[in-house]
């Protein structure tokens, strides 16, 4: 809950601060910090767990949170010239969010298309990541030291990917690197489905792993793009309520295919959809950066 409030303040807070030329930038090193987070963290986890106890490193870890929360009181009010309004929060109120949202909606259809395929591919991923260690189990049988290997492989892809991205951005346009990124995301996921091997599965995660970091940076940065500041708040909490409420939708049927079906079965055909919606991304994505250019 804490989370749904924080991520469209904080993404809206960011893009107030951040002159537009910078923004692809500024996306590319926070995709890098988080990546560099997800390897460092259960290493230094790892870490406090052999001077310490599990317990201990829990509370360490609570500490650092609270730490984050009282660095970020240091950040600066004054944010640009946007109109920030006080206004009472009211059903009424609400109720002409949900106005504005839609209204706007209906005005950048091929922004919303976008958008919601991306939060497809996004949200198969979460579904299919649900299922990840169950895949890893009984259809490729490895261990949890094999397992924990593949998603040490996942964070250096991540990190790497990220590293790339730094370069990729100040010559490629978002919508390609959100279109292309999210695409070869779906043909890491392809190859992990359909590996029967350590080999071939750590390649899918690596694949995944490396473009989701270029995916990601690409969509921020396209959002920031097509969201008028006065009104992100409120257009990104909506649309992302929506993407949550698929996600559980999404996570409780492919739970329910796994009754019926295999678990290879499951992951393969969830991974062959996703590949399909991220390849109609992408062409959404080429047929309007052409419309642009032959504007």
């Amino acid at each position: 809950m804490a989370g749904a409030i924080f991520e469209p303040a904080s993404f809206t807070y960011m893009t107030l601060l951040l002159p537009e030329n910078i923004r692809n930038r500024f996306n590319a090193i926070l995709s890098f910090v988080h990546s560099g987070a997800f390897v460092t963290g259960p290493l230094i986890a790892g870490v406090l767990f052999m001077i310490g106890s599990l317990k201990e490193a829990l509370f360490v870890n609570v500490v650092i949170f609270l730490v984050c929360a009282a660095i970020t009181l240091f950040l600066p009010k004054k944010m640009s010239s946007a109109t920030i309004e006080n206004s009472k929060i009211t059903w009424m109120n609400i109720r002409d969010d949900w106005h504005l949202v839609v209204h706007f909606s209906k005005k950048a259809i091929p922004f919303f298309v976008i958008y919601m395929m991306f939060q497809t591919v996004m949200l198969m991923t979460a579904a299919l990541d649900s299922m990840e260690v169950t895949f890893a189990k009984k259809v490729l049988h490895l261990s949890d030291t094999a397992y924990g290997s593949l998603v040490t492989i996942a964070g250096i892809g991540f990190l790497m990917g990220a590293v790339f991205t730094n370069i990729l951005v100040r010559f490629a346009p978002a919508k390609l690197l959100m279109g292309l990124g999210t695409l070869l995301v779906s043909v890491g996921y392809v190859i992990y489905s359909f590996s029967s091997t350590y080999l071939l599965a750590s390649i899918g995660f690596f694949v995944l792993s490396f473009f989701l970091s270029i995916s990601n940076t690409g969509y921020m940065t396209y959002i920031q793009s097509n969201i008028p500041t006065e009104m992100m708040g409120r257009i990104s909490s909506l649309y992302e309520m929506l993407s949550s409420s698929i996600q559980i939708v999404v996570i409780l049927f492919l739970g329910l295919a796994t009754h019926w079906f295999s678990v290879k079965e499951v992951v393969i055909s969830g991974s062959i959809l996703m590949f399909c919606v991220a390849f109609y991304l992408t062409l959404l994505s080429a047929n309007q950066m052409k419309k642009k250019l032959v504007k």
